[in-house]
């Protein structure tokens, strides 16, 4: 089975060329829109499920820390509202809404959005999903595609009253929400590890096109999450480098070790690209000693034939048999017997020969080869 599947990292929806910039591409199969808000400082914490409008706006003008997360763009116009009461630049919203976006960091007048990918399990496969953080000062909202409960742990942290999210700023929030999609790409490449050493055994089982079908899948595979891991690790590192404005000293040093762990993450990869590179080689070398293996049995039974073939030749010959010296041999009472006799030396001598010669035994390649 597949650890990855197969996806699209760039949106294939576009606007039509000469679209007016900021304006965000309607999805019919998006998912349903739904809202969380989060407003609390170091002493109460009030959350509110699908706010109004009138809510939010009330929320953001407030002293009080607040963390907005959206999930679903099914509502165009609602997104729209939302990102209107927190100042959301136009473009903004657009990548916001349009999925597929290289992973990223933007900078605007006064709030910069991050733009990564999330994996989270789907049946048997694993599914990237967008996840765009925009933050301000004093506000953090996180849009997501699915619904999938993937900052549980972030909003257990937040009703702790003594916990770093209340008592320090939304920056760290931030960092908090970005460090837990990093670390939830180690599990996956836990998965995808375990996958390659079960390929690994099934090569040197049983190599097939099958198998060498999966391989290929799996090279695919890593190359995506390559191509997604790199700029996340740049976006983390752009935002510490160019934006360090937004965050405060002590964020910046969280963020650094969030860096860290790309870097970490980026050499897992590495790693694992190079194992699923070799499987190719190992199946090739394995289908190439089979082939020897075949050949050199071939080779063996055709030499055993070929004295017994010679003898064969020979006793088969129409000489006459009248003149003394053609085969007298024919003439004997055991001629035929003693004829397969010597055959059956001749061929149990070679036998054994090889035997001897260690050219019987089968040389099969292990896992620790």
């Amino acid at each position: 089975m597949s650890v990855l599947a197969n996806f699209n990292i760039y949106n294939r929806k576009r606007h039509a060329p000469g679209t007016s910039p900021g304006v965000p591409v309607d999805k019919k199969e998006a998912a349903p829109l739904h809202v969380d808000m989060y407003v609390y400082d170091e002493m109460e914490l009030l959350h509110t499920k699908d706010p109004q409008d009138k809510d939010i706006q009330t929320a953001l003008k407030q002293d009080k820390k607040v963390w907005l997360n959206v999930v679903g763009s099914s509502d165009l116009k609602r997104i729209e509202k939302i990102a209107e009461h927190a100042g959301i630049h136009p473009l903004g919203i657009e990548d916001i809404v349009n999925r597929g976006q290289r992973p990223k960091v933007e900078e605007f007048t006064d709030h910069i959005i991050f733009y990564l990918r999330l994996p989270h399990k789907q049946g048997d496969s694993i599914m990237l999903e967008q996840i765009a953080l925009y933050y301000q000062k004093g506000v953090v909202i996180t849009f997501q595609e699915q619904v999938e409960d993937v900052f549980g742990m972030i909003r257990k942290r937040l009703e702790k009253k003594d916990g770093r999210l209340r008592t320090r700023g939304s920056d760290y929030l931030l960092y908090a929400l970005v460090d837990a999609l990093v670390d939830s790409y180690f599990p996956l490449f836990d998965d995808i590890s375990d996958d390659i050493d079960k390929l690994e055994d099934l090569v040197l089982k049983d190599p097939n096109e099958n198998l060498l079908r999966r391989v290929h899948e799996t090279k695919r595979e890593l190359l995506t999450l390559k191509r997604i891991v790199g700029p996340q690790r740049d976006s983390v590192n752009a935002a510490i480098r160019d934006h360090a404005s937004f965050f405060s000293k002590e964020t910046v040093v969280y963020l650094r070790d969030c860096s860290d762990h790309l870097i970490r993450l980026n050499d897992i990869l590495e790693s694992l690209r190079e194992r699923a590179g070799s499987l190719i080689d190992m199946y090739m070398n394995v289908v190439s000693h089979r082939m020897n293996e075949i050949m050199k049995l071939l080779t063996l039974v055709s030499t055993i034939f070929m004295p017994l073939g010679f003898l064969a030749g020979i006793y088969g010959m129409n000489f006459d048999r009248a003149s003394p010296y053609n085969l007298p041999e024919l003439n004997y009472e055991y001629g035929y017997p003693i004829l397969l006799g010597i055959m059956a030396a001749v061929g149990l001598s070679l036998l054994f020969y090889f035997y001897r010669k260690g050219w019987l035994k089968s040389t099969r390649l292990s896992a620790d080869d």
